[in-house]
């Protein structure tokens, strides 16, 4: 007996305009146990027994943009709440360093700065709709955007990782400074892929 586990995504649409095909899927099993509100346990049609997720697609988009900006202030911080993130504290711990190693107050090298939710996306638009009013509209293919997304998180979490080592490596030399600075892992960057090859889980809809 096969054991599989699949994850369905699932958005439920008045008209879908979309030039990318959204194909139907079963979801449907026998002898169901529910793990949680968007999982289970049962049989499929082919009688495999699997583990099944299954959530809307809009809440699927929410919660993986929720996640790539949290991870986006955690580590470049928010000016307007004070929080000068995981590359403040680096970028501080580096001039407090260099001024123990050399005596001097200096510049220091770090990553440059970039806020992946701002680039990109769609182009924005100004016209007149329906109704008469002027507006700035923007449209992107819910697909291209969670590929984007998710890109985007997984950018996030390597950095965070590289920003954790190196704030406890510089931490570490604070209190042995005689060891001098030395040249950090190289730095995860962000390298946007051709749009075939963009890793994503598979979107399907009812």
């Amino acid at each position: 007996m096969r054991f599989v586990c699949s994850l369905v995504l699932f958005l439920i649409v008045g008209a879908c305009s979309s030039k990318k095909k959204i194909e139907k899927v079963e979801t449907e099993m026998e002898n169901t146990n529910v793990i949680s509100n968007v999982a289970a346990i049962g049989k499929n049609s082919a009688g495999d027994t699997v583990i099944q997720e299954k959530m809307k697609l809009v809440d699927y988009l929410i919660e993986l943009e929720r996640e790539v900006y949290t991870a986006e202030e955690s580590i470049y911080g928010n000016k307007s709440y004070g929080n000068i993130g995981k590359y403040g504290t680096l970028e501080n711990c580096l001039t407090e360093l260099q001024k123990r190693t050399t005596g001097k107050w200096g510049m220091v090298e770090l990553p440059e700065k970039i806020l992946l939710t701002r680039l990109g996306g769609p182009t924005k638009k100004v016209g007149i709709d329906e109704k008469k009013q002027l507006v700035v509209l923007s449209q992107e293919e819910i697909t291209d955007r969670i590929k984007r997304f998710e890109k985007y998180k997984q950018t996030y979490e390597n950095q965070d990782e590289w920003f954790d080592v190196e704030v406890k490596n510089c931490t570490l030399k604070l209190k042995n400074p005689e060891q001098g600075i030395t040249s950090p892992k190289p730095f995860p960057k962000y390298h946007e892929p051709e749009p075939e090859n963009l890793p994503v889980k598979e979107v399907e809809a009812l």
